[in-house]
């Protein structure tokens, strides 16, 4: 165990627990009254705690002096208590309904505690009403001990009873891999991880050393430059495609051109394809299907009858055309 005193940041704000002087009990500080600490259970999130007054009372039959416990609206929170109203400066003599709620200290009641009513007990408005004074207990619920008047209070008291805190963001922070803590400058939880602080919990992918930050620079470098290179490939890949299949077509339109105009003496006509498709109807009238092109019947505007052959595939070269 580190003995040295942690930092601040390293808990909540009212969680820190002391040590009992000459004991060694762990304690922590409730509004008025110093509690001993045991049985702390980290996965329900609780921890038992009894007065610190009644640490050396084990041969007393009297109560303490004990101070009413309010405890903090956020931090922490009762689990499964009930309260135990001690009164005091009571008129004597004290009514006889009230008589078997007092305890027998004799002349050791130096605190001068008179009767010890539990919260619901259908006595205690008529006790508050007859006594001056009184403070609240908590204790723990189970347990026979308050169903009647009767019962040894000072071990009640000792029994204790089971609180529950309240850290909601730390479940998270702890599940990312970080450790819980709090910044006391702004009072907000912060999980603090090697990089940095976070809100509620460390980002995924967050590595825990220098050298886990280097790899991952490294891989991303690596990953980077591959995308680049085959992008690059890729990119001129298609670029020198587009470039061959211009010059194709460029070629062949040139070489058509070329046959036009070698035979003008033929009186060759040109059609453009709405003209074809006017002459045969929306090609509607297919005379035959050939290796490369399909023959469909058409009539010139003179009302001559043409063969119209539609080319389904074509070398690129324009010999398709010149035959």
């Amino acid at each position: 165990m580190n003995q040295s005193v942690p930092e601040s940041y390293c808990g909540y704000p009212g969680f820190q627990l002391n040590c009992t002087k000459g004991h060694g009990y762990p304690t922590i500080r409730l509004p008025e009254n110093d509690y001993i600490v045991e049985n702390i259970s980290y996965s329900s999130r609780s921890f038992r705690v009894y007065n610190s007054a009644v640490l050396n009372t084990s041969n007393r039959t009297c109560l303490p002096q004990i101070r009413d416990t309010t405890l903090p609206n956020t931090e922490f929170d009762y689990f499964n208590v009930k309260s135990l109203y001690l009164l005091s400066n009571c008129t004597k003599p004290l009514p006889d309904n009230l008589l078997r709620y007092q305890l027998s200290c004799g002349s050791e009641n130096r605190d001068n505690w008179d009767p010890a009513i539990w919260d619901k007990d259908e006595n205690l408005q008529n006790g508050l009403e007859n006594c001056k004074k009184h403070v609240v207990a908590p204790v723990d619920a189970h347990g026979d001990d308050h169903e009647n008047g009767m019962g040894n209070y000072m071990e009640i008291i000792r029994r204790g009873f089971v609180l529950n805190w309240t850290a909601s963001d730390c479940s998270k922070c702890q599940e990312s891999g970080g450790f819980c803590g709090f910044n006391t400058s702004i009072y907000n939880f912060r999980c603090f991880f090697p990089d940095k602080p976070h809100v509620v919990s460390c980002m995924p992918g967050v590595l825990s050393s220098a050298a886990g930050r280097s790899k991952l620079k490294l891989i991303t470098g690596v990953s980077a430059a591959v995308i680049v290179f085959f992008s690059v490939i890729l990119f001129t890949y298609k670029r020198r495609k587009y470039m061959l299949n211009l010059k194709g077509k460029t070629q062949n339109h040139e070489r058509i051109e070329l046959f036009l105009k070698n035979n003008e003496e033929i009186k060759l006509r040109r059609y453009n394809y709405s003209d074809l498709k006017r002459m045969t109807n929306s090609f509607s009238d297919n005379l035959g299907e050939g290796g490369f092109a399909s023959v469909y019947r058409g009539k010139l505007p003179d009302d001559r009858l043409v063969a119209v052959k539609i080319l389904k595939e074509s070398k690129g070269n324009g010999e398709e055309f010149i035959n």
